[in-house]
């Protein structure tokens, strides 16, 4: 049983004992029509919210906490641009750094396509990970996430980010995903890979998607 040594599957075993509430987020106006439950989003066919990335992103770093993995939530992304940036600043001031190696933010852009941004704070590098290559200026995207990161973070090692870090873009050629769904699955899967080091860092295949859709139920 594999599960018994996965790190994620025994952060959600601890979670569950803990009965540690989820964090949930007002989803944007065009996700209300997503089924609101965890599970219901994760049946076949389904496309993930807001709600369901910061859920499983959340368990990605419990697991993986002392090796220096961080998450910003999703709502980071969706209110950045606000008038009023309180939200965003939230989202992003309440993670731990301290010891951190990695930061992980889910990127909500364009309309209903998930894509995955993975700040490197050893290696200085800043990725952008995209499953379908929909979003074509991605280093405008990073240039301004890490902008808007730099004027609303209060922790230093934060504003060592910019002309420093090294960007890079991270794109596969996906087979079989005709459904446009299945992007919060790949960068689920892309950050599980990151996070533990477990599981294939590429899915391509529909058989692929529905095993990952699987674990995240399991989970």
């Amino acid at each position: 049983d594999t599960s018994s040594t996965d790190p994620i599957s025994r952060a959600k075993r601890n979670r569950d004992a803990e009965e540690e509430p989820v964090i949930v987020i007002e989803d944007s106006d065009d996700e209300k029509d997503a089924t609101p439950t965890y599970l219901d989003c994760l049946s076949t066919g389904k496309w993930l919210n807001a709600t369901t990335i910061d859920h499983y992103f959340l368990l990605i770093q419990k697991a993986c906490f002392q090796d220096g993995v961080r998450v910003v939530s999703a709502s980071f992304y969706q209110q950045m641009d606000a008038a009023n940036q309180d939200v965003a600043g939230k989202a992003l001031n309440k993670v731990d750094l301290d010891g951190a190696r990695v930061i992980l933010i889910p990127i909500h852009e364009p309309k209903r396509h998930w894509s995955l941004i993975i700040i490197n704070l050893n290696d200085e590098t800043i990725l952008f990970y995209d499953p379908k290559h929909l979003v074509k200026d991605w280093d405008q995207v990073i240039k301004r996430v890490t902008s808007t990161i730099q004027d609303l973070s209060d922790k230093p090692v934060l504003h060592q980010m910019g002309s420093r870090f090294a960007l890079g873009f991270y794109g596969i050629n996906v087979q079989g995903e005709a459904n446009n769904v299945d992007c919060g699955v790949f960068i689920s899967g892309f950050g599980r890979h990151i996070g533990s080091g477990m599981g294939s860092p590429e899915i391509r295949s529909e058989q692929q998607v529905e095993s990952m859709r699987i674990k995240m139920k399991d989970e």
